[in-house]
């Protein structure tokens, strides 16, 4: 958070009151940028490693430090959900295991062995007491590992949408197979399950409308058209009821914004720093305050 470990005393608060109080989850995100070097000889990440193994670098250093401050352990009904199906920690299970089942061995200048010793079990099984979901970008191979970490109780769905090359549609379908071929397989009492929420996904119409392409090669979608439109000049004279002769009337600001173009404003930033053409998350906000919010007004 902002340069600062989360598991500082100054957030515990926090983590509490999600526990105790609300009983609600908590989904744990990377931040970094490029100012992260690769080396520290460099003053900056070249080739966007920061973002490709530098991202589920923080997430896995971010688990340890939950894990090995003991907040698992003054909290066991923490509820953490990490992104890219835990990052690191299911592809080198063994090695958090064996390798952290000797904690202190490779440290002189601290005392890490009475970690080990306060633990009620071992460090491996404290990771897996976070939830991850399935943004893997569509890795069947990846999917199971983490699934078979986690177990299928504290996988959830997710697919990274729409910062894929389409704009979404590809993260939507290629997270969907995996996720429920591997359930299917390994974990076929939880097959079903998936089975019904595909089957209640498919009943909602999603047909995109293709437009021009933004740039060689690739195909963006719209939305399909809005509902019929008439200006209030048009209506007639309103009239209202008990001869009253005062209304208040709130004006909403209704803007059209055209997908294929950039964004006038931005709620939420790109996480590579480079807008997205289509900005679907930008647009999804204005989308959604016209189909939405308007209606609520409307309905005052």
């Amino acid at each position: 958070m902002n340069g600062r470990a989360l598991d500082d005393p100054e957030f515990y608060p926090i983590f509490e009151r999600m526990v105790n109080k609300h009983d609600l989850p908590i989904w744990v995100h990377p931040t970094r940028t490029a100012k992260f070097a690769d080396y520290v000889g460099e003053s900056k990440s070249k080739y966007e490693i920061y973002w490709l193994f530098g991202w589920p670098y923080e997430t896995s250093a971010f688990m340890a430090r939950m894990v090995f401050s003991g907040m698992l352990e003054k909290l066991p009904n923490l509820k953490i959900i990490t992104h890219h199906l835990g990052a690191m920690a299911p592809f080198f299970d063994e090695r958090i295991g064996y390798g952290m089942d000797q904690l202190g061995a490779r440290t002189s200048d601290d005392d890490y062995a009475v970690i080990l010793k306060r633990m009620a079990k071992r460090p491996v099984d404290y990771f897996r007491m976070f939830y991850a979901d399935t943004s893997v970008n569509g890795s069947r191979s990846a999917t199971r590992c983490g699934l078979d970490f986690f177990g299928p109780d504290r996988v959830l769905f997710g697919t990274d949408c729409p910062f894929d090359p389409e704009g979404g549609p590809l993260f939507e379908v290629e997270g969907r197979r995996p996720s429920q071929g591997v359930f299917r397989q390994r974990h076929p009492h939880a097959a079903a399950r998936v089975a019904r929420c595909l089957e209640r996904e498919a009943e909602i119409e999603i047909a995109p409308v293709p437009c021009e392409p933004a740039e060689e090669g690739r195909q963006m979608t719209i939305p399909r058209e809005r509902v019929e439109y008439s200006a209030i000049v048009d209506r007639p004279k309103l009239k209202l009821p008990a001869g009253k002769r005062i209304v208040v009337w709130t004006i909403v600001n209704l803007e059209v914004w055209d997908i294929s173009r950039p964004m006038a404003r931005q709620v939420l930033p790109a996480p590579t720093g480079v807008s997205l053409l289509p900005d679907v998350p930008n647009w999804s906000w204005h989308e959604y305050g016209m189909r939405v919010g308007f209606w609520r007004f409307h309905a005052l």
